[in-house]
């Protein structure tokens, strides 16, 4: 399997490298007020404290750094969902262990599967069809 090939190759430790971020909880701390920040431009705007351009600026930024911030927490939870695979000895054991549920987290986490088209009146399944992006 792809998943259990890429964990076993000896930069596997890597992947979990990018996890040097902030507390989760900070982070989603971060993300609930940006939110509120956010949703307080209506006010702004119908007290015209600013202008429409100024709202769509304001919300374009706080959009951005909502964006960014999710994106710190993805990249926080990459412990929580590779570190025990990529610690294990046998990694095939370890993936064959896992529920469906966390299967798709870990893919999730690792790749993005992209299926391309195969034509039109193919109607079996072609493997060189299925393109795996890393994350």
């Amino acid at each position: 399997m792809v998943v259990v090939e890429r964990l076993s190759r000896p930069d596997a430790r890597l992947l979990l490298q990018r996890n040097t971020g902030p507390d989760v909880a900070v982070l989603r701390r971060e993300v609930k007020a940006l939110r509120k920040r956010l949703d307080g431009l209506a006010t702004l705007l119908a007290d015209e404290v600013l202008t429409e351009a100024g709202v769509r600026r304001e919300s374009a930024r706080l959009k951005a750094k909502i964006a960014e911030t999710e994106q710190l927490l993805a990249d926080n939870g990459r412990v929580d969902v590779l570190g025990p695979l990529i610690e294990a000895d046998d990694k095939q054991a370890a993936w064959d262990a896992l529920d469906t549920a966390r299967q798709r987290l870990v893919v999730d986490t690792l790749m993005i599967v992209a299926l391309r088209s195969t034509g039109r009146g193919t109607r079996t399944f072609r493997p060189e069809s299925v393109e795996i992006i890393w994350r």
